[in-house]
């Protein structure tokens, strides 16, 4: 970024309060210049971006459709600039983490663990980034990253945390209703998809070694998060695949059950991933070791107990 490319903060305030009130004037007396300065200011952004920002009209200015748009953006980056200082100044000294996470794990599995470690780093603030798609530890401000992919990120070292187990549930009244017993009977009922997974039902079918009436066929609902798909579950919609740490809570609490055993997905491991070329900064290295512990603890958990024929 070359700095001739970027226009004058001032410039850049003067034009959004310029716009705000379609009149120099009224500009002027909010941000305690003459109508002159203003207008001046004006001048220069125009000459700056080669283009007109306002239309001039007696007493009154309008913005151009450039000038509509430019507006826009102005305003998002005044916005986030303030968002960033405050954030700067409230936070100076304090131990920061900022991690990037999927959003499942984080709700249902990371959240809930979360007041132990603020327990015993009281001063620590975490700053939560969501994301689905792949980062770059060189290009965004993000210290590690818990995500489920291979792990194979550029540059990045990467903590195996645990593979993803998901379980086919539905609610007690829809197994009910449906006289679910075995593997075989969810091929007659409505299923429940993850957009990004269509194959994931066709793959649970074949590990629990059911011919399938019409193979692959999608029919059913289809949710972009695990977490709708959940809801929709617990509402009698369908069966759905969901992973283990989503539906545990669910299940002890009676809103789902779990039907027949689990199957793990390893393509969707879950990996605590952080920059191989940059020294974990001490606080980092505290949650990295916490987070390692907490996993360790959730393997010697009691396993959930998933209805047999036995159990009809």
């Amino acid at each position: 970024m070359k700095r001739g490319d970027l226009p004058s903060l001032n410039a850049l305030l003067v034009f959004e309060c310029a716009a705000r009130h379609s009149n120099f004037t009224r500009a002027a007396d909010e941000l305690n210049l003459t109508q002159g300065a203003v207008s001046h200011q004006i001048k220069l952004l125009e000459e700056h971006l080669s283009l007109a920002l306002f239309r001039r009209v007696r007493q009154r200015v309008t913005l151009t459709e450039s000038g509509g748009r430019y507006l826009m953006e102005v305003r998002r980056i005044l916005a986030e600039l303030a968002e960033t200082t405050h954030r700067v100044r409230t936070l100076a000294g304090a131990p920061i983490i900022t991690l990037a996470v999927v959003p499942t794990f984080s709700t249902y599995w990371l959240v809930p663990r979360l007041p132990r470690f603020l327990k015993q780093n009281p001063d620590v603030t975490i700053i939560f980034r969501t994301r689905v798609a792949s980062f770059d530890f060189r290009g965004e401000d993000i210290d590690a990253a818990i995500h489920n992919a291979e792990p194979n990120w550029a540059g990045a070292a990467a903590d195996y945390l645990m593979s993803e187990e998901v379980l086919p549930v539905c609610s007690p009244q829809f197994r009910k209703q449906n006289r679910i017993e075995q593997p075989a009977d969810l091929d007659r009922v409505r299923l429940l998809h993850l957009s990004s997974r269509f194959s994931a039902w066709d793959n649970w079918f074949n590990r629990a070694g059911v011919q399938r009436r019409q193979a692959s066929q999608i029919r059913g609902l289809a949710f972009d998060q695990f977490g709708i798909m959940a809801s929709a579950t617990i509402a009698g919609a369908g069966v759905a695949l969901l992973p283990r740490f989503l539906v545990e809570a669910e299940a002890r609490a009676g809103a789902l059950e779990v039907l027949f055993p689990g199957v793990e997905n390893p393509t969707h491991a879950y990996y605590f991933v952080y920059a191989e070329d940059t020294p974990l900064t001490p606080m980092l290295a505290m949650f990295r070791k916490w987070l390692l512990s907490e996993i360790g603890s959730a393997g010697k958990d009691s396993p959930l107990v998933h209805l047999s024929s036995a159990d009809q």
